[in-house]
């Protein structure tokens, strides 16, 4: 990977500033292959987080935060669309602004991991699979609680995260 831009090109990498150059390609894009491989990766995920909005169990931010991620590196467009989405775009901004996720989504996972241990637990014949699902979730649970929720201003109520696209 190249090392982070400085300045200003650092601050639009970080996603901040007014927005117009929060659509740039992150570093060189990727030839021609790898940059449809990504675009695929992107549009996979983004369909995977819009099916995860209305299925119980299935994350949403994660894949969307991955389509992102992949768009940021080969598609200025998909990348623009999924920043500025109505519904998706302002759960991305304070992700890759300040690495918060809300009480309410925190809150939704949590509970989407617990019923899906319960399940698993009821359904399962080993004890070995359910143990290492659940060891699993928990890594996860305990990483998600620890993220930082928004303030009243809409920022981070601790420091600001650099999340996967801007590495």
């Amino acid at each position: 990977m190249s090392p982070a831009p400085a300045g200003e090109d650092a601050d639009a990498a970080a996603g901040k500033g007014d927005g117009a150059d929060e659509t740039r390609l992150i570093g060189t894009p990727p030839p021609g292959p790898v940059r449809w491989l990504l675009i695929a990766a992107g549009v996979a995920c983004v369909a995977l987080g819009i099916v995860g909005a209305v299925v119980p169990g299935l994350p949403t931010t994660i894949f969307l935060i991955l389509a992102l991620a992949a768009f940021a590196r080969s598609s200025p467009r998909l990348h623009r669309w999924l920043w500025t989405h109505p519904r998706f775009g302002p759960p991305l901004r304070a992700w890759v602004r300040h690495g918060v996720v809300s009480r309410r989504a925190k809150v939704a996972a949590l509970s989407a991991m617990a019923v899906s241990l319960v399940i698993i637990a009821l359904t399962s014949r080993s004890v070995v699979a359910t143990g290492g699902v659940g060891i699993l979730l928990a890594g996860i649970g305990g990483w998600l609680a620890r993220r930082p929720e928004a303030t009243s201003e809409g920022g981070a109520s601790q420091q600001p995260n650099r999340s996967i696209i801007d590495k």
